[in-house]
């Protein structure tokens, strides 16, 4: 429905940048990225220094692996527009993915000045937080936006990063929030049901309740016809399910689902996608396969890339197989002592500040 009343205003005015802009964004979330570039980069012509055309081009720019692309397309925002709490997150997110923490840092901290209290500005705050191991101040920031249980009902998957790299305790607290979140309210709209479910079976396979995770995340990603987060994102539900079902006897499912994993894997490679969750996904298939070398390759190269992940590593069950490897083991020290560094150089600039 929304795609024909875009198409309809497209009829009447070819060049109408938000048109197209829905556009790519309805093309974006059914994974057909090469349409979205193309919707994305015909707006960008028309508005080339807003910053919410741009920033859905840089985003759909870093799915397709061309990170440097994205940041050098923010640059041509004007000065007006790099004030924006919008912007500066952006720019914060895209330094994080190259594994910049420290100017992912300070970008993160601009985000919250210009716009205090702004939800996504302080989750990206606390998933960098999170990432350098300074969880107290992480989860207080966590806290302060999700009292009561009232989580984000749609958006980024930062509040799942935040998670999946935290200990036991903290995803246990998040799983009762959660669960009292669906008490409270009956008639969640279904793309809000299936988030929170798909977070909660990931909870659930990464405490080794294989059962529950393979029952919830079967309902998430079995339910609708449309993609949870994103193409990316979504394919570390459909893995864990794969696991989740073997690991609870259901080989048959286990292997039905892990062919649809796969097909899912390589008909987002067909459409360009390239991000780091795309890689993420593909070391979790290999040792799914019982392929390690392959899965400690894939996990390297999210490290040259910049994705410092240790704890998400660590807690996630797809990676038990390569625990005691010495590769994998020498691999989560040299990123430990990444973020060690990045975090004694962010520490004296708080004390500068």
């Amino acid at each position: 429905m929304a795609d024909q009343y875009f198409d309809q205003a497209l009829a009447i005015n070819h060049n109408y940048a938000s048109a197209l802009m829905w556009k790519g964004i309805g093309a974006e979330r059914r994974g057909r990225l090469p349409e979205a570039l193309k919707h994305y980069q015909h707006a960008a012509v028309l508005e080339p220094v807003s910053v919410v055309v741009v920033v859905n081009l840089a985003w759909a720019l870093q799915a397709s692996g061309a990170l440097d692309k994205a940041m050098d397309l923010l640059q041509r925002v004007d000065a007006q527009g790099r004030t924006s709490a919008h912007y500066q997150r952006v720019i914060s997110s895209l330094l994080l993915d190259r594994g910049d923490f420290v100017n992912a840092y300070r970008n993160a901290v601009r985000a919250m000045e210009s716009s205090e209290g702004d939800r996504l500005s302080v989750e990206q705050m606390a998933l960098i937080l999170q990432l350098l191991g300074e969880t107290d101040e992480a989860w207080g920031l966590v806290r302060s936006l999700y009292r009561n249980g009232n989580f984000d009902s749609v958006g980024t998957s930062v509040v799942e990063e935040i998670l999946l790299s935290s200990n036991t305790e903290l995803r246990s607290n998040a799983a009762q929030a959660i669960d009292g979140l669906f008490r409270q309210e009956h008639q969640l709209p279904e793309i809000v049901w299936r988030r929170h479910t798909a977070l909660l079976g990931l909870i659930d396979a990464y405490a080794g309740n294989c059962v529950s995770a393979a029952k919830r995340l079967g309902s998430a990603v079995q339910l609708g016809t449309g993609s949870i987060h994103g193409t990316d994102f979504d394919l570390l539900f459909c893995n864990t399910l794969t696991l989740s079902l073997r690991e609870s006897g259901a080989s048959q499912r286990s292997r039905e689902q892990r062919i649809v994993c796969e097909n899912e894997i390589e008909s987002a490679l067909s459409q360009g996608w390239n991000s780091h969750w795309i890689t993420y996904a593909e070391a979790q298939m290999a040792l799914l396969d019982g392929r390690p070398e392959e899965g400690i390759r894939k996990l390297k190269s999210l490290e040259e890339r910049g994705f410092l992940r240790p704890d998400m590593f660590q807690n996630d069950p797809s990676f038990i197989p390569i625990r005691q490897h010495s590769e994998y083991r020498h691999l989560m020290q040299r990123i430990r002592h990444l973020l060690n560094d990045a975090r004694i150089e962010i520490i004296s600039m708080k004390g500068e500040g």
